[in-house]
């Protein structure tokens, strides 16, 4: 998942677009019921019309609420801009690993930050240590991040340990005198956050599957933060954040050659609403295969140089196992609950390495 972004689940997504739309429908018979108000004098052609008016009205709306929606989940998710404060400190010093006190977790996360983050250098805290050092708020530090959701947005906290909560993600973020597992999305302001990926919730908890994904989320981390500072990125302004995802796509050619592998269960229909659905894959012009959960685990690590792997739904994230990266992002639904077809036809062009517009 990509995670926001990623961090409300999948299930929470398609409520707040449900009630987005019904949200626009109320707004379409209030319209028209002020429409028959004023009609009532006018000539009876204008009854005739007002339905077909009001609808083409409200249905234009629609567009504007998923761009909406684009925006406020990709908040300080992607990574903060090159020129800010909080990445220049960043990048000034070392890039701390806090332990969670689960050894699998801790293990995991240590291994994949040595393996993949080149940016800045890597400490590994001890338990004791972690008080003399997060309380500098120049330090940064790798960390697990806990959302809850509140009303119709929610928070994350940092620091929790994945023996005792359900952590969805993973995060960079600055040190300071508070605790750890007080921290929120905006205070302080991450670096950048990634979502799980071996996940049988798509991505939005911990399990025990989720150590085994930590590689692919640091090398994303890694590689969203060089972007931005060697682009010079800001990826809270959309034109900005459509350069990072389109540099983040430039591989996806290795899938002419390559089986997808699709969680079975996104093409299957929960609340009359399936995360993949059929008229969407169909557009996809290359090989694919829907397999379980453990299975496309098992192919992934048994035979990387003949897989990637599809990370998401309704948000596309497409990662290869041979260098773990993230070789194809999509996140614009056009108001769908599930994926698209012109994303999937956005898939085909990045393969095909025609330039998505």
């Amino acid at each position: 998942m990509p995670d926001f972004g990623v961090f409300v689940s999948p299930f929470f997504f398609k409520l707040t677009i449900i009630g987005d739309y019904l949200h626009t429908i109320a707004g379409f018979f209030a319209l028209q019921k002020k429409i028959v108000f004023l009609s009532r004098t006018k000539n009876q052609i204008m009854k005739k019309y007002r339905f077909i008016a009001t609808l083409i009205f409200c249905m234009s709306l629609l567009p504007r609420i998923d761009a909406q929606w684009y925006g406020s989940r990709t908040a300080n998710t992607n990574g903060v801009a090159f020129d800010s404060k909080p990445m220049k400190k960043f990048l000034a010093g070392s890039l701390y690993v806090l332990p969670t006190g689960d050894k699998t977790f801790d293990d995991s996360l240590i291994l994949a930050v040595n393996q993949y983050w080149k940016i800045t250098p890597v400490k590994v805290l001890k338990p004791d240590e972690v008080e003399k050092y997060f309380g500098d708020e120049n330090n940064y530090f790798i960390t697990t991040a806990l959302f809850q959701a509140k009303g119709a947005g929610g928070e994350h906290y940092y620091g929790y340990s994945p023996l005792n909560s359900n952590i969805s993600s993973i995060a960079v973020i600055k040190g300071g005198k508070h605790n750890p597992q007080k921290h929120t999305m905006n205070d302080p302001e991450p670096i950048v956050v990634r979502g799980f990926l071996f996940n049988s919730t798509n991505g939005t908890k911990y399990n025990d599957n989720g150590a085994t994904g930590l590689g692919y989320m640091v090398k994303r981390m890694n590689d969203e933060v060089n972007i931005i500072n060697t682009k010079k990125l800001n990826p809270d302004r959309r034109k900005d954040l459509a350069i990072l995802h389109s540099e983040l796509c430039k591989n996806a050619k290795i899938l002419k050659n390559k089986t997808l592998l699709i969680l079975d269960v996104d093409l299957v229909r929960k609340m009359n609403v399936c995360t993949i659905p059929q008229r969407a894959i169909q557009v996809y012009k290359y090989t694919y295969k829907a397999v379980p959960l453990k299975e496309a685990m098992a192919l992934l690590n048994s035979e990387p140089s003949k897989y990637c792997y599809f990370a998401g739904g309704p948000w596309v994230d497409i990662y290869d196992p041979e260098t773990k990266s993230v070789i194809f992002v999509d996140y614009d639904t056009n108001g769908t609950l599930g994926v698209s077809k012109k994303q999937f036809g956005r898939l085909n062009n990045a393969i095909d390495g025609i330039v998505n517009k």
